[in-house]
């Protein structure tokens, strides 16, 4: 019985602490901030990164493109941190292990650069940005185990002269410097200063950002075509004129493999040329000349093809190219064309639905090192 008097005001003691505590609770849901002021504080938690996280065995990457996080407008920190999340997630539940993301689509950036103005869909109250993007897409992917390529469309400066990006490039450089065309404008890729400017751009990113690697795709010169050149070419040199594109593509990608691992060596720095090897060189872009110059760490060819294309069928498509990795010691991954699955691309010849898997089963057969997938919005849409 006195065991039961000395619990009695024990009990009451705890009933008073417990309601307290729930009046507390209800006061400060009560007067708590709006729900994306709480819920932005959640997402903008620390996160523990590390340098490099590197996938096993085979690549599986996913391409996403800056149209893939906005449509356009402007992006606050919480939408954006939610629509990240949504992608991380989405790359998690299909597999991927590697993701390759643009961070200047033009002459602009997805980070706060001393060198390109914001990209639009990261523009807060018309000119100042109040977060990083990049950096918390990296942290982010690290912290989930998945490689964070950073993905550059090096001469593309801007659709048309209505642009920060054209301000700001043609204020570093000639008229003389910059190609229009009716694709848009475009740094030339025979300028020096263009060169240096670029690859200042690569270098910022690699001393700024834990990225696994500096990524470019297909955008060289913009079209085939003599006349959207402004550069010089004398036959005195001795070259053809495709040649002396390609020569200086060639300077560009070597600058940018020499200034991304003299940051850091282990750092990748690889190319995704079109999958049709006279294309490319039509633009500039002499991929066996890179492999075999050690300035690529892997290449990935966009092999948009399947089985029935008469001209570069996917699987003789894919050993060409694997077979130029390889007498150079370079990984090959293949970029495959989700979006096209269930389309009525190419002929129709796309509404096979496991033509992806055994392109990737594919892939892996021959030796390749693995693949990139176009494009995220293909995953989101349960492709």
């Amino acid at each position: 019985m006195k065991t039961i008097k000395k619990l009695v005001p024990a009990f009451f003691v705890l009933i008073i602490f417990v309601s307290s505590l729930m009046a507390a609770c209800i006061m400060a849901f009560g007067s708590a901030k709006p729900p994306s002021d709480q819920a932005k504080a959640a997402v903008t938690a620390d996160i523990p990164s590390e340098r490099h996280v590197f996938h096993s065995g085979q690549l599986r990457g996913v391409w996403v493109p800056y149209f893939s996080i906005s449509d356009g407008e402007p992006l606050g920190e919480y939408e954006f941190k939610r629509r990240w999340d949504d992608i991380i997630k989405t790359i998690k539940d299909n597999g991927v292990n590697a993701v390759f993301v643009h961070v200047r689509a033009h002459c602009d950036s997805a980070y706060p650069s001393d060198i390109f103005p914001d990209m639009d869909i990261y523009k807060m109250h018309e000119t100042v940005r109040e977060y990083d993007p990049l950096q918390y897409m990296v942290e982010s992917s690290h912290k989930n185990g998945i490689e964070f390529h950073a993905w550059i469309n090096p001469y593309r400066i801007a659709a048309d002269k209505d642009s920060g990006s054209y301000e700001k490039v043609s204020a570093l450089l000639g008229a003389d410097e910059i190609i229009e065309c009716e694709s848009g404008l475009y740094i030339d890729p025979s300028s020096v200063r263009g060169r240096e400017l670029i690859t200042a751009g690569a270098k910022e990113i690699a001393e700024n950002y834990a990225v696994d690697g500096i990524h470019i795709d297909d955008y060289f010169y913009p079209t085939g075509e003599e006349d959207a050149d402004t550069g010089e070419w004398k036959s005195s040199s001795g070259m053809t004129f495709t040649q002396w594109r390609c020569a200086n593509v060639n300077e560009l990608i070597k600058s940018l493999h020499d200034a991304v691992k003299s940051v850091d060596s282990e750092m990748l720095f690889g190319v995704s040329p079109q999958g049709n090897i006279t294309n490319d060189l039509d633009i500039g872009a002499d991929v066996q000349a890179w492999c075999e110059g050690g300035y690529v760490d892997y290449i990935a060819p966009q092999i948009y093809y399947n089985s029935e294309n008469p001209v570069c069928p996917f699987e003789k498509t894919a050993d060409f190219w694997l077979d130029m990795a390889e007498k150079t010691g370079v990984k090959m991954y293949a970029g495959l064309a989700l979006y096209k699955v269930g389309t009525d691309a190419d002929g129709g010849t796309w509404d096979d639905e496991s033509i992806i898997e055994e392109q990737e089963a594919y892939a892996k057969k021959i030796g390749g090192g693995g693949v990139i997938l176009y494009s995220i919005d293909s995953l989101i849409n349960g492709g």
